[in-house]
Parts: C-alpha cells; sequence; structure tokens
C-alpha cells in the first residue's frame, strides 16, 4: 500500500515506510525523529529560535515577532518558553559533555 507524502510547512516530506513482523503478522512504522511532542512548527523553525535565544540576542517577544516574519504564522511568548524549556531538558550537562569529550588536560 504506497502513502501519500504528508505536507510540512518547509514542504513535503518522505513517505514513511511501513514494516511487517513475520512472527505476530503486525505492521508498523518507525516514528519521525521530531524535537518536541505535538509539533505545529518544523523542527527546523523551533532549532533555529533556540539557537537565537541561546545565543542572547533577542528576547521572547522579538524571537516571536523573527518567527512569525520567518514562517508566517504567529507564535506566542508562552510557546517559545516551552520550545526552550522541552529542547533545554534533553540537552546534556557540561559533566556529561566532559565525560563523552574525555579531554586531556596538560600544562606548559
Amino acid at each position: 500500500m504506497t502513502q501519500s507524502a504528508p505536507t510540512a510547512l518547509s514542504g513535503s516530506l518522505k513517505p514513511l515506510q511501513r514494516f511487517a513482523c513475520k512472527s505476530c503478522k503486525s505492521s508498523f512504522t518507525y516514528g519521525r525523529n521530531k524535537a518536541r511532542t505535538r509539533a505545529k512548527f518544523a523542527d527546523d523553525v523551533v532549532l533555529e529560535a533556540v539557537r537565537v535565544y541561546i545565543q542572547g540576542l533577542t528576547s521572547y517577544r522579538v524571537l516571536a515577532s523573527l518567527v512569525e516574519a520567518r514562517v508566517g504564522r504567529s507564535v506566542g511568548r508562552v510557546t517559545i518558553n516551552n520550545w526552550l524549556h522541552d529542547l533545554g531538558g534533553r540537552a546534556k550537562t557540561p559533566l556529561e559533555t566532559s565525560i563523552e569529550l574525555q579531554p586531556r588536560w596538560g600544562g606548559f
């Protein structure tokens, strides 16, 4: 069964691949990688908004107007705060990053 490609704010998405389990005869799909649940905006818009805020370039109100200018839809300040809270909770801490990188400190 062929599935048509769903649309997103940035254009059409690739159709989902369906798989069938031979042992239990059920079918399933892998979910799309989303930056957050119940997405109403494309992931690249959200990630760009979070990146601009983290760089310290703007406030929630200015960032909301920047996103509205880019996407053509209004976004509330509370929504931007929810994006930051959700993605910030998934970010690695400096300790986790240092353990992953295993830096070798050296002196002169």
